[in-house]
């Protein structure tokens, strides 16, 4: 009866480890020998053909591995029961004969779920005893492989995946290990004929395994030549079957960064083969029958690896770069003269996606120097114009400004000065007609900029910088319903984007376009940022804003610096500093509003360095005892805010903040 009671309610595993915990060890080996007069119905159940009848029983299975994993020792007996979940498991993946490939549906779906259950119970036995998995998953493949075109896809499909799955703590350790069992399995499916299988689940499961094991190749070079001829050939990029074209088009642009320093030698063969592909643009792009934009996008990034990694001198690069460029500008063209005349959104959409194949074809690169040893450079810059020629479409204008702000963003990677004559047009036309997200899409790129040109692009930004700050401020004044969680995560959204923008100048020695701007228009953006150092709900937004008023004192706070500052200064900066922390919507436990505490005392410290003795006294003198604080608390305030280090600061800080907003409370 206890036994019975042991297995209803506690589950067996639980019921098992706490007799265990217990010392219950008569009882615990009771209830285990009960366990296992079950397990003829476990194994029998989980092989059921029905999915509804198997799927309940992998909680049991999970509960009796656990127990397994308690034994120190297993016995013969032990293994064997392990290995006969194995074999259920391993049948129970296989596809049913009638899975609708193509076509899927509810049924479908649900296989897949019950897939992923399936795989913890796999992973589950593997952690118990990888040698037997090992061996179980080598005798599978090399069976299935002695026999291949005899067998079932469901077999092929099964064998490949169990390998698959052997991903992670197994394959990790045998990774250059000679004629390990992994090395051994990887061997026989790459010299198999595979990569010919007539059915999609093998050939994408083929492809996802090779892509998995990438590092198996760089320790087997000899294998990537017909592997690779494979994935561009008649039943991989180039199969029938949409799908597998899909699914490789990724597949491909995975294994080429994998191994690109192996396949130099055949780059410019590979090439060939995806300008084949690449050949009917027009077709692809209208019909989509054949690769989608997307998918395509991956390829042209494919395309770029291959031309920087081929083994050929930089004015030849540059050549196989322009054939795939030109081709992307011809169409351009063609669409930017159809888009003046039609607001087809399908021509736009092309547009987009012709932007985004030129900017992945220089994905590869990382910098300025290997754009230039590749000898590119020239090529990027003669795209450059006529994809800013998309700045001027106004149908379909956020489609259209996406694509461009992409290549953009890529241009200040890959360029230097070569971008610089086209920032103020570029500035002057994504600031017209601006809306909220139209805002928010371009400070990203305005603060690359600013990062990497700094004091060159100074003119520019000089003159843009009102009118940007303007925009900003006409789109956040524009009526909203904070009740609308959308709404109000739009609005902070773009509150955030001004912060950032302001902080990139701030952090980049750029405070000058700001203060170039008079007087009157400098307080509106320091009304502006203390605004969000007190008030906004996000506390490492207020850190972000404190930061920025620390350079901000930091330049403007010497005699004479900026007129007016340093009057201000007392006034609204130093107030700031301590209401942020006395609103009770500053949360002294959340891990940013700490941070936020050691960025506002920051300031202050700036504050006092740049002050001395002036900005001690007025915080002794004035400040400090209007907010009610004692002479005693005030004096210790102010030695721990100049004597101590961070790690002291930040404890003592939140303690003083929580004690003064209590006695402000009461």
């Amino acid at each position: 009866m206890e036994l019975e009671l042991h297995l209803s309610q506690a589950g067996a595993s639980v019921s098992f480890i706490m007799l265990v915990k217990g010392g219950q060890d008569e009882s615990a080996k009771v209830v285990l020998e009960a366990i296992e007069t079950k397990l003829p119905y476990l194994y029998r159940y989980l092989s059921d053909e029905d999915d509804g009848v198997s799927e309940p029983i992998i909680t049991f299975a999970v509960q009796y591995i656990g127990i397994m994993k308690r034994c120190s020792n297993l016995s013969d007996t032990d293994r064997a029961h392990l290995q006969s979940l194995l074999f259920a498991v391993i049948n129970k993946l296989k596809y049913d004969e009638g899975y609708k490939f193509g076509s899927e549906g509810e049924e479908e779906a649900s296989f897949m779920e019950y897939r992923k259950e399936l795989k913890v119970l796999f992973d589950n036995i593997v952690q118990i005893d990888q040698d037997m998995v090992l061996q179980t998953a080598h005798s599978l493949l090399s069976t299935t492989l002695a026999s291949l075109h005899t067998q079932t896809f469901m077999n092929v499909e099964v064998a490949i995946r169990v390998l698959y799955m052997l991903g992670g703590v197994i394959v990790d350790k045998q990774y250059g290990v000679p004629n390990s069992p992994w090395q051994l399995m990887m061997s026989m499916m790459v010299s198999s004929e595979l990569c010919n299988y007539n059915h999609s689940a093998v050939i994408i499961q083929y492809y996802e395994t090779v892509v998995r094991y990438e590092k198996f190749f760089t320790v087997n070079s000899q294998c990537i030549v017909p592997l690779m001829k494979s994935f561009v050939g008649s039943n991989g990029l180039r199969s029938p079957n949409k799908a597998v074209r899909s699914r490789l088009s990724y597949l491909f642009v995975r294994f080429v960064k994998g191994v690109k320093l192996q396949i130099s030698c055949i780059a410019e063969e590979l090439l060939e083969d995806l300008k084949e592909i690449f050949s009917n643009l027009t077709l692809a792009l209208q019909t989509k029958e054949y690769f989608s934009g997307n998918e395509l996008i991956f390829l042209y990034e494919a395309a770029g690896i291959l031309v920087a990694s081929s083994i050929q001198l930089p004015e030849n690069k540059a050549q196989m770069m322009k054939s795939l460029l030109d081709p992307i500008v011809t169409h351009l063209k063609i669409y930017f003269d159809q888009m003046a005349e039609s607001a087809n959104e399908e021509v736009a959409q092309n547009v987009h996606f012709l932007m985004s194949f030129a900017s992945r074809l220089t994905k590869v690169f990382t910098n300025y120097q290997q754009v230039k040893q590749c000898g590119c450079l020239e090529c990027f810059a003669e795209v450059l114009p006529v994809i800013l020629h998309g700045l001027e479409v106004q149908r379909h204008k956020e489609l259209v400004h996406s694509g461009v702000r992409q290549y953009l963003h890529r241009m200040v990677i890959c360029l230097e000065d070569e971008l610089l004559k086209y920032v103020p047009m570029t500035f002057s036309l994504l600031l017209k007609d601006c809306k909220s997200q139209d805002i928010q899409d371009f400070v990203p790129l305005l603060n690359q900029l600013i990062v990497k040109y700094k004091l060159k692009i100074f003119p520019c930004l000089n003159e843009f910088f009102m009118p940007a700050v303007q925009t900003i401020n006409r789109c956040l004044s524009e009526p909203y319903d904070p009740l609308d969680r959308e709404e109000e995560r739009q609005h902070q959204s773009l509150q955030k984007c001004y912060y950032l923008f302001i902080s990139s100048l701030a952090t980049n020695e750029m405070t000058g376009v700001i203060s170039n701007q008079g007087l009157e228009n400098v307080e509106r953006v320091l009304e502006a940022v203390l605004n969000g150092a007190v008030n906004f709900p996000d506390p490492s937004v207020q850190k972000i804003c404190f930061g920025i008023i620390k350079k901000l004192v930091d330049c403007w706070a010497a005699e004479g610096a900026l007129p007016g500052f340093v009057e201000y200064m007392y006034q609204h900066i130093i107030p700031a500093c301590f209401m942020a922390p006395l609103k009770r919507t500053f949360d002294f436990n959340d891990g940013h509003a700490y941070l936020t505490l050691n960025e506002l005392a920051s300031v202050l410290k700036v504050i006092i360095l740049k002050r001395g003795n002036e900005a001690v006294l007025y915080l002794q003198n004035c400040y400090l005892p209007s907010l009610k604080i004692s002479p005693h608390f005030v004096i210790e305030f102010l030695s721990k805010l100049q004597e101590s280090e961070s790690r002291v600061l930040k404890p003592y800080l939140k303690v003083f903040f929580s004690q003064l907003r209590t006695l402000h409370e009461l």
